[in-house]
């Protein structure tokens, strides 16, 4: 600042004395109203602003004013608050630390000279220590950084700066990447399709209110599309899905979050309904029993390896406690046991998995051991000819429905090619013969007729009742009708029951009954009187016969030899026999020879009849035999 002189022409300063900060000051009045003290330390403007500093050699007021010593040369200027010193012509400008700039000043800025991104650049230090290009356009940080945009009119630089008409107002401020801007002073937001919102800028976030669950909540808007809220707890997909968790020190959010110590480390991640933790970047499980796992997360699923039969496979531990591999072609137990087969496509692991086109459409299933396929809802059974059939599996049983005495029955087929109702009850032989009775639950066979009955010590067995007694299927015990229990062992083949003791029963339709093997030939002789017949005494009795058939065909022999003797004497008799009583001999010899014949005759057909009573008993017992030997 020069020291005022007035115009030229008539108008003179005058000596005069003021009080200027409670102390008198002598000066001079200039022409233009302004004072200038004697000592040149205090100037009072036209409008009364007192100003202090010094005169430099030159006449010029200082405010501020002082001297220093720059390249061995005293330069007059003016300090500054902060400590740092202008030249008063402007060209020199020492920082608050001593750093000497050259320069020059415009419109109240000390420019200076920089070389930006290879280019001489004018511009002026900013308090932050960093530099502003003269046109406001550039801005270098203290570090470096080089950043474009604009100065707003308020001389704060915009990195992209730019300015929008929001609302009929011009709002200056910086445009994303994306196509969004932000407002300078962070309180008005555009997003890329030209939404406005209005809020404020936190901590590097801009932050509007949106009703959640019924609540106001700050929140920004997310890259997906969504809403985070402040405070990074709950979140708001694009399609209005809410989820609450926590935001992990890296930003990311995370549903149902929390953070875990897993060897000694803090680790971020997810926690499951069932108490089991997955971290955020996928490579630590942690299960609902504390166990850690480290693997990867592919395709949603967290993958582990395993060595299985003495190979390294990568899969996914199971609910149950098992392991599947990641191509889905194994399972391992719980228990550790090794199962192959394949994944069905809706995630489930078949054990000798295949597919079936049934009907035009493609079926997932087990194949069984026969060649038989069951689907893995369990409402389709292929057996091992081919044939379809339409059920339903219950107990790990494959049920159809058929039509047994006009009633639609559930029930499944057996190993025999028979059927067997789902409640045991009703089986149906392969010839379609109908049964009624029991199946019983610790064997899983049919019992016909059979019952469940209780015993006397209050337990339940299953089998027959025979009369008034019950055996069971097994053929193990009877209960007498009186009660009495007796163990032993039952010959199928004859229907007597042998107990511990060495006592013999016969069991038959009409009961129980008490009898005793006879000795001749193994019949069973019931206490009654009646005989039963055993194996081994039809094979006696079959020898008996066969022996009296071969002696009886032996005498046939004999009286075949006889009659042709007879018949030959008689023959020498009649030709020799002359006498008048030769006519009444012939018509005896006659009466004889047809006798002899008859005899003959009889005893070859009494042959016969025993030879077919005889096949007839041997054939039967040997399809009994048979029977019962399946």
């Amino acid at each position: 600042m020069t020291t005022p002189t007035g115009p030229a022409s008539s108008a003179v300063a005058h000596e005069e004395q003021r009080t200027i900060d409670g102390h008198p000051v002598s000066g001079t009045l200039q022409p233009d109203g302004s004072f200038f003290s004697d000592d040149g330390r205090t100037y009072v403007a036209p409008d009364g602003t007192v100003e202090h500093g010094l005169t430099a050699p030159d006449g010029r007021f200082l405010v501020n004013g002082t001297s220093r010593l720059v390249d061995g040369v005293t330069v007059w200027g003016s300090a500054a608050a902060d400590g740092s010193f202008l030249s008063e012509d402007g060209t020199v400008y020492v920082t608050a630390d001593g750093t000497v700039e050259h320069g020059e000043l415009v419109d109240g800025r000390f420019l200076t000279e920089r070389t930006v991104d290879g280019q001489e650049v004018r511009g002026s230090d900013t308090a932050d220590g960093g530099f502003l290009s003269q046109d406001g356009r550039t801005y270098v940080a203290a570090d470096g950084t080089v950043e474009h945009g604009l100065t707003a009119p308020d001389g704060r630089f915009l990195v992209n700066g730019t300015s929008r008409l929001v609302d009929g107002v011009t709002v200056w401020g910086s445009a994303a990447a994306d196509g969004s801007f932000l407002s300078e002073d962070g309180t008005v937001y555009v997003t890329a399709d030209g939404t406005v919102e209005h809020g404020e800028l936190v901590d590097g976030r801009f932050l509007t209110e949106r009703t959640v669950d019924g609540q106001e909540v700050r929140g920004s808007d997310t890259a997906d599309g969504g809403f985070l809220s402040q405070d990074g707890r709950t979140y708001v997909a694009a399609d209005g899905t809410v989820e609450h968790g926590l935001t992990a020190p890296d930003g990311r959010f995370l549903v149902n979050g929390t953070s875990r110590l897993v060897d000694g480390v803090t680790v971020w991640g997810s926690a499951a309904a069932d108490g089991s933790f997955l971290s955020e970047d996928g490579t630590v499980y942690v299960t609902a029993d504390g166990t850690v796992e480290h693997g990867e997360l592919v395709d949603g699923r967290f993958l582990t390896e395993r060595t299985v039969d003495g190979q390294v496979v990568w899969g996914v531990p199971t609910a149950d406690g098992g392991f599947l591999s990641q191509d889905g072609t194994l399972y391992v137990t719980a228990d550790g046991e090794v199962e192959r087969g394949l994944t069905a496509p809706d995630g489930r692991f078949l054990e000798n998995g295949t597919s079936r086109v049934i009907d035009g459409q493609t079926v997932w299933g087990v194949l069984g051991a026969d060649g038989s396929f069951l689907s893995e809802d369990g409402t389709v059974y292929v057996t091992a000819d081919g044939t379809v059939e339409h059920g339903k599996l219950v107990d790990g049983r494959f049920l159809t429905e058929r039509t047994v005495d006009g009633q639609e029955v559930w029930g499944s087929d057996t190993a025999d090619g028979g059927f067997l109702s789902q409640d045991g009850t009703v089986y149906v032989a392969p010839d379609g013969t109908v049964e009624h009775g029991i199946t019983d639950p610790v064997t899983g066979s049919f019992v016909p007729n059979g019952i469940a009955y209780t015993m006397p010590d209050g337990s339940t067995a299953y089998g027959v009742m025979a009369g008034d007694s019950f055996y069971t299927a097994d053929g193990t015990t009877i209960v007498l009708g009186n009660g009495t229990v007796l163990h032993g062992t039952m010959d199928w083949s004859t229907g007597i029951f042998t107990t511990e003791s060495g006592d013999s029963y016969y069991v038959g339709e009409n009961g129980v009954t008490h009898g005793t093997f006879r000795a001749a030939d193994g019949a069973f002789v019931l206490d009654a009187g009646e005989t039963v017949m055993t194996p081994k005494s039809w094979q006696v009795d079959l020898g008996q016969m066969k022996d009296a058939i071969a002696y009886i065909t032996t005498q046939q022999g004999l009286l075949s030899d006889y009659n042709d003797k007879i018949t030959s004497e008689m023959s020498n008799v009649d030709a020799a026999w002359t006498s008048p009583a030769a006519d009444s001999f012939a018509d005896v010899a006659a009466d004889v020879k047809s006798a002899l014949r008859d005899l003959h005759t009889l005893v070859g057909s009494t042959i016969d009849q025993l030879q077919q009573t005889y096949d007839n008993y041997l054939q039967s017992e040997q399809a009994a035999v048979k029977n019962l030997s399946q």
